[in-house]
């Protein structure tokens, strides 16, 4: 409530007992960003699928003296390695190879690379709206990029430890995960303009508010209840006096 002095002032235990009696208007709000957010996500978003694979790198053989170092300086050069497998010549090499109609920017958002720890092992994994095309977009992927390291990094091979798979489901979109974000923040909002209503409310609510707004003395107060029913019987004798005159 804001007071004379242009100050609010919160009332925790009062804001807490509006909010419950409002609570209905919140999971109303919730329920109608929920089934929106559940109609969108399954009438405008298109499915995808996502198909991985998984590589090697060998920059040399590694064998009973093959040193700890050795390997852990091939398990830092993976970050090297994974901005190679997206670099624009190979993402153009792709393109071309299996005649994708986009851009090499709108390719690189399709791919994801990431690194097993302490291994040297990197995953390879392409989302897009056809299956098939999402395996043969992560094989492409795996075989181009495993030519330009061998080119580039002057390594000795790079092995395709697993060939991408064929996805039987769509990957996406999470349409549950969608309804109860969504619910989650119709909920939020829904609390955050009630919080909003409750504070920017001046009426006077109780005695105290007349005590801190207005600096006056309150010597005494008629509850709702008895001032309503003093109403009625004021009423009702009117009402008999009418009927006897």
């Amino acid at each position: 409530m804001v007071n004379r002095n242009n100050v609010i002032d919160i009332n925790i235990k009062r804001l807490v007992g509006y909010l419950i009696r409002k609570i209905w208007i919140v999971v109303i709000v919730a329920v109608i960003f929920a089934l929106g957010a559940g109609y969108y996500s399954s009438n405008y978003i298109k499915p995808y699928y996502v198909s991985s694979s998984k590589i090697i790198i060998l920059n040399k053989q590694i064998t009973e003296s093959s040193s700890m170092t050795d390997i852990q300086v091939g398990s830092v050069l993976t970050q090297d390695y994974m901005v190679l497998i997206k670099s624009r010549p190979v993402l153009e090499k792709v393109i071309s190879m299996i005649n994708l109609d986009m851009s090499v920017d709108s390719l690189a958002k399709l791919i994801t690379v990431s690194t097993l720890d302490d291994t040297r092992i990197l995953g390879i994994a392409a989302k897009y709206g056809d299956p098939k095309t999402a395996q043969l977009l992560v094989d492409t992927v795996a075989k181009v990029s495993s030519q330009s390291i061998i080119k580039i990094m002057g390594i000795d091979n790079v092995n395709i430890v697993e060939e991408g798979n064929y996805p039987t489901a769509p990957a996406g979109p999470n349409v549950n995960r969608n309804i109860r974000l969504a619910a989650g923040i119709g909920g939020f909002l829904a609390m955050l303009i009630l919080c909003v209503i409750y504070l920017l409310n001046d009426t006077i609510k109780s005695t105290e508010d007349i005590e801190r707004n207005f600096g006056l003395v309150v010597l005494g107060s008629i509850p709702y209840e008895n001032a309503r029913l003093a109403n009625i019987n004021k009423r009702s004798k009117k009402l008999r006096k009418f009927k006897v005159a």
